[in-house]
C-alpha cells in the first residue's frame, strides 16, 4: 500500500507540472490512464480481482521491449496483471511503461528524474523526439500526416504534441540528455 501511496503522489505531482504547462483539458486523461493501470503496485489478491493476467512469455517480451525502447541499460518488472487486455505495465523505481500487448509498442511513458541544465538545443532535441515517435508509433497512423509542433521548451524540458489523422502524440525530452520522460500515445491505439 505504501508503494502505492508514493507512486500516486508522484503521479500527482507530475500531473500539477503538466497541467501548468499544457493546461487542465488533457491532464485528466492522463491522470486516469496512471490510475486504471496502476495495479501492479496493489498486492496480488487486488491484482487478481483488477484485471486481465499475462503470461510469462508476454511479460518476458514486454521487458525486453521496455528495455529497448528507452535504452540506458534500464532493467523492467512487468506486472503479471493490466487493467485492460491489450496493454502490459513495465516498470522500475521511477519510470512507467505501458505498452500495447499486440505490437510491443509504447503506449505512455513517465519517467521521473532529476533534470539538469539543458545543453541540447531545440532543434537536437525535435530530430530526437521525431526519431522515437515514428519508430515507436502504431502502423496505422500515417506519418505524411503528421504536424510537429512545440509545446513548451526552458532550461531543462521541451514539450511537443504531434498531431496525425488518426490522433495526437504528447511528449517531453531532458533538454541535458535528450532523454523521453513522457510519452503518451494512446490517441494512437
Amino acid at each position: 500500500m505504501k508503494k502505492r501511496l508514493k507512486f500516486i503522489s508522484y503521479t500527482s505531482a507530475f500531473v500539477l507540472i503538466l497541467a501548468m504547462l499544457m493546461g487542465t483539458g488533457k491532464i485528466y486523461s492522463f491522470a486516469k490512464i496512471i490510475e486504471n493501470n496502476a495495479n501492479v503496485f496493489l498486492t496480488k489478491e487486488n491484482q487478481r480481482l483488477a484485471g486481465v493476467k499475462h503470461n510469462e512469455k508476454t511479460q518476458n517480451r514486454a521487458k525486453k521491449a521496455s528495455e529497448q525502447i528507452l535504452g540506458n541499460g534500464i532493467k523492467f518488472k512487468s506486472s503479471e496483471y493490466s487493467g485492460k487486455e491489450n496493454r502490459i505495465v513495465c516498470y522500475t523505481r521511477n519510470v512507467y511503461i505501458e505498452l500495447d500487448t499486440y505490437s510491443m509498442q509504447p503506449v505512455f511513458i513517465v519517467y521521473e528524474c532529476e533534470r539538469g541544465k539543458g545543453v541540447k538545443s531545440r532543434y537536437e532535441c525535435e530530430k530526437t523526439l521525431v526519431e522515437f515517435v515514428f519508430r515507436n508509433m502504431p502502423v496505422k497512423a500515417k506519418a505524411k500526416d503528421a504536424e510537429v509542433c512545440c509545446d513548451h521548451i526552458d532550461d531543462h524540458i521541451v514539450q511537443y504534441h504531434i498531431d496525425f489523422a488518426k490522433g495526437t502524440v504528447y511528449i517531453a525530452l531532458r533538454r541535458d540528455t535528450g532523454s523521453v520522460i513522457f510519452y503518451d500515445a494512446g490517441e494512437l491505439f
